[in-house]
């Protein structure tokens, strides 16, 4: 019994040394292969990225012109301007931009209208907890039921304490539930037609020319004459290759960056270093759309590139 045993695992040991074997043999084949040089494939890269930006920004102009009224996008914007101009707190300036004041000795008549006529704010007693700030600062003094700045204040303190109310009153504000759900309204319908226009223009680029081409190429790989293949038998790219390819390039390279930057807006370009950083230091370039879908990229050759895996592969046309 043990010695059948034993020539089992003689067999099983010769039968993972030809595994062994073959992973090498496959492993040379693939190092054998022509790749594009680091810059090349990182410039294709880029130039894909400047197509989809050229192919979005021309689907988000005819998104906002087609459906911005139909979303009630025009009405939200109209309606936040209105509470702009109704607060006080913001002018207009010469490009019709409301902008925050900037001169501090216009800041106390702005932040008294604001509390006194605006009716959130009245409801919060705001005007009752700005003149009780003024109480406890040293630069005003009670007159007639009012108070005022003192005739030996100075000016940094009296400007400190202005810019601070005001910042407050901003806000005060902001924090208006009406104001605030307006505005997330407004950056919602953003935000979609944002990631609407990116996914069609990152669909066309990796994903439906790649899917009429034989060798999978994106425009830019098929102007750098760079092609992708199955990384597993060194043949053709297949389908289902291509559509991962593309997931995980919309996701992590374009969709990830985004939800960084409504978060921690410092963060954008991790996605896309670490992208940059496995073709770096990758022996043959794979970046996570290549490792995801067991693909690779090479050069094309002067004949036809399958040809010349045909040739690695051992087999005759």
């Amino acid at each position: 019994m043990s010695k059948k045993m034993k020539e089992m695992s003689l067999v099983e040991q010769m039968e993972i040394e030809m595994q062994k074997m073959e992973k090498d043999k496959h492993r040379e084949k693939v190092n054998k292969l022509a790749k594009p040089s680091l810059l090349k494939r990182i410039w294709a890269g880029l130039l894909d990225i400047f197509f989809v930006l050229i192919i979005s920004v021309g689907v988000e102009i005819a998104l906002v012109n087609l459906f911005s009224e139909k979303a009630g996008y025009n009405t939200l914007i109209d309606n936040i301007h209105t509470m702009y101009e109704e607060s006080g707190l913001y002018y207009l300036d010469e490009n019709n931009n409301y902008v925050e004041y900037d001169d501090y000795k216009q800041m106390d008549k702005v932040i008294i209208d604001y509390y006194t006529n605006d009716q959130y704010a009245s409801s919060k007693n705001m005007i009752d907890k700005y003149n009780n700030e003024k109480q406890n600062n040293k630069c005003f003094v009670l007159d007639n039921n009012q108070y005022v700045e003192k005739l030996d204040a100075k000016e940094e303190d009296l400007k400190a304490f202005y810019e601070d109310e005001y910042q407050d009153a901003l806000n005060f504000f902001s924090s208006n539930p009406d104001y605030y759900s307006k505005v997330n309204k407004v950056e919602s319908l953003v935000v979609i037609s944002f990631v609407l226009s990116l996914f069609v223009g990152t669909s066309i680029i990796y994903l439906v020319i790649p899917l009429i081409r034989k060798e999978g190429e994106t425009p830019s790989q098929i102007i750098h004459r760079i092609c992708i293949v199955d990384v597993r038998d060194i043949s053709t790219i297949k389908r289902w290759q291509i559509i991962v390819r593309y997931l995980i390039l919309f996701l992590f390279n374009y969709c990830m960056p985004l939800m960084l930057y409504l978060q921690y807006d410092y963060f954008v370009p991790l996605t896309i270093i670490i992208s940059v950083a496995m073709i770096c230091i990758t022996k043959n370039n794979i970046g996570p759309h290549d490792y995801a879908s067991q693909s690779m990229v090479i050069l094309k050759s002067r004949v036809d590139p399958f040809q010349v895996l045909n040739s690695i592969n051992g087999n005759k046309k």
